[in-house]
């Protein structure tokens, strides 16, 4: 790739007809660039060599940068307030067709929350069935939304296009991106085969998936923040205030009703999308600011929740591979969580509003911000 660069600049001059001042000007730059990449090469040689990133050196920059933000939040406090309210929606669904469980140790609520939620999640179609169920997922999701007046009439233009040559990070369903007239998702189905992705296309994780990564969530709030091109929101978004509204705006629709009579089922999906965010999180403080081992955390993990251990290898593989992403959800969530609780239920309208032009916000700058009548 380098190469081709470095021919294509070499051979730059014959491609342009301009007069001599100009073409001294544009030799010039060019060779500016060659010495930058003769750096750049360098570099690259030298990374070979090593074939290491000092990744806790970049972990004490990013935690240095971000000092106001508080990265150790009460992690038991969090899960034990989730596990209630997965338990409050679990056992009624369980009682259904099951014997009023009598109750010995916390496991005995835990393994009721993982039942509900794995016969929940069971269903999914097969590959070559995705298209169809993607599709009727943005169905469901802009029907409901054209309910509610702030997303109405938002998200309906869009085409999905198998493209079998698209990256896609390992735990992503497709890749999104927009022009002025529609929005294109990009997937992949030998991606979900290889990642075991099947089961993402169940009915309520899809949904919740879609709403929190295209529409209302992360995608949307950058087009309606960008739309303003020579505002300094054209080009700053900031991660905490995109990644929270992403998994605050699947609360917000289930919140309001989506999903009808499956709405309690929604809801316990989100918590436990929640749950994943704030162990996440847990991960990483444990790991690069507690320096604990992968077996401590591993077991702290299996103590708290009803996952399995390969639910929770996942989890620590996922923040090891990405550690700086794995605190951008929940901090972001539970900021703008607190101020959406404290609005009244009339004025939520005002709340996402705002919130969906907000991306280049701090979700603490969003806090102090004058919502209408106050």
């Amino acid at each position: 790739m380098i190469s081709a660069f470095e021919k294509l600049l070499s051979n730059l001059h014959l491609y342009i007809n301009a007069d001599n001042n100009t073409l001294d000007e544009i030799e010039k730059n060019i060779l500016k660039i060659n010495q930058s990449i003769k750096i750049l090469k360098q570099h690259l040689a030298d990374f070979d060599k090593e074939n290491k990133v000092d990744q806790q050196k970049i972990i004490n920059q990013y935690l240095s940068y971000n000092k106001n933000i508080n990265f150790n939040l009460d992690y038991q406090f969090l899960i034990q307030e989730i596990n209630s309210k997965m338990l409050d929606i679990s056992l009624p669904i369980y009682t259904v067709n099951n014997d009023e469980p009598v109750w010995v140790d916390r496991e005995d609520t835990l393994n009721i929350i993982d039942f509900i939620l794995n016969k929940s999640l069971e269903a999914y179609p097969d590959n070559n069935e995705t298209l169809m169920s993607l599709d009727e997922s943005l169905v469901r999701i802009n029907s409901f939304s054209d309910r509610i007046s702030t997303f109405k009439n938002y998200a309906n233009n869009y085409e999905i296009i198998i493209n079998n040559h698209i990256y896609l990070e390992n735990d992503m369903i497709y890749r999104i991106w927009s022009d002025n007239s529609k929005t294109y998702l990009f997937l992949d189905k030998e991606h979900y085969i290889k990642n075991n992705l099947e089961n993402k296309f169940n009915k309520y994780e899809l949904d919740l998936y879609n709403i929190g990564t295209y529409f209302p969530g992360k995608h949307f709030q950058k087009q309606i923040t960008q739309k303003e091109q020579d505002k300094i929101s054209s080009i700053s978004i900031n991660e905490f205030t995109n990644y929270g509204w992403g998994l605050l705006s699947q609360y917000i629709l289930v919140d309001q009703g989506y999903g009808s009579l499956d709405n309690n089922v929604y809801m316990l999906v989100h918590l436990k999308n929640v749950l994943n965010s704030i162990l996440k999180n847990m991960i990483f403080s444990n790991y690069y600011i507690d320096n604990k081992t992968k077996s401590e955390i591993q077991y702290h993990i299996d103590s708290f929740t009803f996952y399995d251990e390969k639910e929770i290898e996942l989890l620590i593989l996922e923040v090891l591979s990405n550690p700086l992403e794995s605190n951008f959800e929940i901090i972001g969530y539970l900021k703008l969580k607190e101020i959406y609780d404290n609005f009244g239920y009339r004025k939520l309208s005002d709340f996402n509003s705002i919130l969906i032009e907000s991306a280049h916000l701090n979700p603490n700058l969003i806090k102090e911000l004058k919502f209408p009548n106050d």
